[in-house]
C-alpha cells in the first residue's frame, strides 16, 4: 500500500501553484471560513459562461451520434467498459446524454445538475485582476489538489481543473472528461446496475455520463478572459432520481478528515463553503499578499491571522514525512 506521501504526490504533481483574489471587505470572512465561497453556474454574472461549454459538448455529441464527427474515443469508452447488453445501447446512451444536455440548456436556473464554482488562478502578480476580483491575494499550498475533490452531502461529485479559453481544445476533451471516468463509476455502481431493467440502466448511465460533462462543462471561458490564467474548483449536485447514489470516491475521503455535510452560506444555498483545511484545522495557505498600499488596517489583521494559522504546522509536515 502507498504511504500517505506517494498518495499524495500522486494527487498533486500535476497543478501549479494556484492563488485566489478577494477584495478588502471578503478576506476576513474567508479567512475565518477557512474555505473558498463557491456560487452556483445559475447565479454568474453571466450565465452564459457556462451555457457556452454546455453547448459546445451538445453539438459535439449531436455530430457524433449522426456519424459526422468520427470521436472513436467517446464510443471506444463506453464499448470498453460496458457489458454485452449496454453495448448494443451505446446510440441509445448518447441519445439520452443528449436530451439531458439540451435540459440543462434551457433550464440554466432550475438545473437538474448544480454546478457551484470557485475561482484560482496561476497569476498572483496581475494588475487587471486586483482591479477586477480584489488586491488581496491568498496563495494556496500543496495540498490544496488533493482537498478540492472533497464530497460532502449532497454533493455528488468535486474536480479542481484549467480553463481553456479555445473550444478546439475544450471540445478535445469532452471524450475524456464525460466518458473516460465510466468505469469508475460502473466499478463503484456494479450491484446496483444489476439490479435494475436494460432500459433504467441505460438511463443510470447516461445520467451519470451527464454529470460528469456538467462539471466539466464550466471548463471554457471566452478568448477575452485568458489573461486570467484559470483554474476552477466546481463540486456538483444532482437530482437525476434514476442515477445510482454512487458519488465520486477519492483517496482523500479515507486518509483525511474532510466534511461529510457540506456547509452553505444560506437556506437559499446560493453559496457553498468549500473547506480548505488540513487535519490541525489550518486553512491550507502560507499566508496572504496584499498588493497596494493604503491597506488601512488589513496588514496588523493579517499578521495576527498568519500568527495563528501557522499554530502546529511544523507538527503537521513532520507527520505527513514520517506517514
Amino acid at each position: 500500500m502507498l504511504s500517505l506521501s506517494a498518495q499524495l504526490g500522486m494527487v498533486v504533481n500535476n497543478y501549479p501553484p494556484l492563488y485566489h483574489y478577494t477584495k478588502d471587505q471578503f478576506l476576513a470572512d474567508l479567512l475565518d471560513s477557512k474555505s473558498l465561497l463557491a456560487r452556483p453556474t445559475s447565479d454568474f454574472n453571466d450565465t452564459d459562461e457556462y451555457i457556452l461549454g454546455l453547448k459546445f459538448i451538445a453539438e459535439h455529441l449531436k455530430l457524433i451520434y449522426a456519424g459526422i464527427h468520427q470521436d472513436h474515443k467517446v464510443i471506444e469508452f463506453l464499448i470498453s467498459r460496458l457489458d454485452q447488453r449496454l453495448i448494443k445501447r451505446v446510440p441509445k446512451i448518447l441519445e439520452y446524454v443528449i436530451a439531458n444536455i439540451e435540459f440543462e440548456i434551457a433550464n440554466v436556473s432550475n438545473p437538474r445538475v448544480k454546478v457551484y464554482v470557485a475561482c484560482l488562478t496561476t497569476d498572483p502578480l496581475s494588475e487587471k485582476m486586483r482591479t477586477e476580483y480584489g488586491r488581496c491575494i491568498i496563495p494556496f499550498n500543496f495540498l490544496l489538489p488533493f482537498f478540492a475533490y472533497s464530497v460532502p452531502q449532497p454533493f455528488t461529485s468535486s474536480m479542481l481543473s484549467r480553463v481553456t479559453y479555445s473550444k478546439a481544445e475544450f471540445i478535445a476533451f469532452i471524450s475524456e472528461m464525460g466518458f473516460g471516468f465510466v468505469d469508475e463509476f460502473l466499478h463503484d455502481a456494479h450491484i446496483v446496475l444489476h439490479q435494475l431493467s436494460i432500459n433504467d440502466r441505460i438511463n443510470a448511465v447516461a445520467c451519470w455520463i451527464t454529470e460528469r460533462l456538467c462539471l466539466f462543462a464550466p471548463n471554457i471561458k471566452r478568448e477575452c478572459y485568458a489573461y486570467e490564467n484559470e483554474y476552477r474548483l466546481k463540486s456538483s449536485i444532482s437530482t437525476y432520481s434514476n442515477t445510482p447514489n454512487v458519488p465520486v470516491r477519492h483517496p482523500a475521503h479515507s486518509m483525511m478528515h474532510l466534511p461529510k455535510i457540506a456547509r452553505f452560506k444560506d437556506d437559499a444555498k446560493s453559496r457553498y463553503f468549500h473547506q480548505l483545511t488540513d487535519h490541525m484545522g489550518n486553512l491550507i495557505s502560507p499566508g496572504v499578499m496584499i498588493a497596494t498600499e493604503g491597506a488601512g488596517g488589513l496588514p496588523a489583521m493579517v499578521d495576527e491571522w498568519e500568527r495563528r494559522n501557522a499554530a502546529d504546522k511544523e507538527v503537521f509536515f513532520r507527520a505527513l514525512g514520517n506517514t
